[in-house]
């Protein structure tokens, strides 16, 4: 048999399948780094899920987006917002007082908006605190 020289239409087309396997190859390390991640880290795999299922739902229905994107902050912020509420006098004293009230106008608009998100964050902090028998503590530093 004869074998044909090789064409540069063959060439290309060689190389076109060696590209889609490597980026095939990529595609399943990327995965097994995502599944890796999910394994070590559950409960934040569960918080993101809760949190894009709340924003995705509170398209519809600000009621149960707002109640599952303030459980899922509730559970991640407890410290700051504690700190920032226990704080809150130096917060005015560095930022003055209309710089705050501004700042209260605004979270108050947000509370009309969306008021589960708040009444939500508000409640799972408090259970937090209460399971967790923890006091307040400064926010982790970064």
């Amino acid at each position: 048999m004869d074998q044909q020289p090789e064409t540069p239409e063959d060439n290309g087309s060689l190389k076109k399948k060696l590209e889609e396997q490597i980026s095939h190859l990529h595609a399943e390390e990327k995965m097994e780094e995502l599944y890796s991640f999910t394994r070590t880290h559950t409960l934040d795999t569960v918080a993101y899920a809760v949190l894009i299922a709340g924003i995705i739902i509170s398209i519809f229905s600000h009621f149960w987006g707002g109640i599952l994107i303030g459980v899922v902050a509730g559970l991640y912020f407890t410290g700051e917002v504690m700190f920032a509420i226990k704080h809150f006098s130096h917060y005015v004293e560095k930022y003055g007082v209309f710089k705050t009230f501004v700042l209260g106008g605004v979270l108050f608009g947000l509370f009309i908006a969306r008021p589960m998100l708040f009444v939500a964050l508000a409640a799972t902090i408090g259970i937090k605190l209460v399971i967790t028998a923890q006091a307040p503590t400064a926010p982790p530093k970064q």
